[in-house]
């Protein structure tokens, strides 16, 4: 286990060891190759590599850059305050937003087969938006499929 200040910002590579983060204000970096990670109330952006890991955030504030092969992700309790982006070729993508979250989801039209939302979504060319708006979550994924969830 690694302490440090909450306002550090982190950065990690690592091969097959499982990484958890929790408390930072700062963001994180992270480069997993088969590793899960887990982050637990995390501010600031949070950009993550990894082939086959899960990804699994719980409370996180701010925006994700993520990008995976075949691994899940999972994110609890989010608030996405800037863009995000989430590329996977073979994981599902599942986000739990505020029952009052403004986003809007980009991708490419295949995508939207494969979206599951709890949300009303009005559908405009290669988006589609919740509320007014806001944040722009970015998804590109061969045979994943997302999942925005009500929370």
């Amino acid at each position: 286990m690694i302490s440090m200040p909450q306002s550090a910002s982190f950065m990690v590579d690592t091969f097959s060891s499982d990484v958890e983060v929790e408390g930072l204000r700062a963001g994180a970096t992270l480069d997993a190759f088969s590793s899960s990670v887990a982050l637990r109330d995390v501010e600031g952006t949070v950009d993550i590599e990894t082939f086959s890991g899960v990804v699994e955030s719980d409370g996180h504030r701010g925006s994700v850059q993520l990008e995976t092969f075949s691994g899940d992700v999972q994110l609890r309790n989010a608030a996405l305050m800037d863009d995000s982006h989430f590329e996977t070729f073979l994981g599902d993508v599942e986000l739990f937003l505020s029952l009052d979250a403004s986003f809007e989801v980009v991708g490419e039209e295949d995508l939207f087969g494969g979206l599951a939302s709890e949300f009303a979504l009005r559908a405009e060319e290669g988006r589609r938006i919740a509320g007014n708006g806001g944040p722009r979550i970015e998804v590109e994924t061969f045979s994943g499929d997302l999942r925005l969830r009500k929370q």
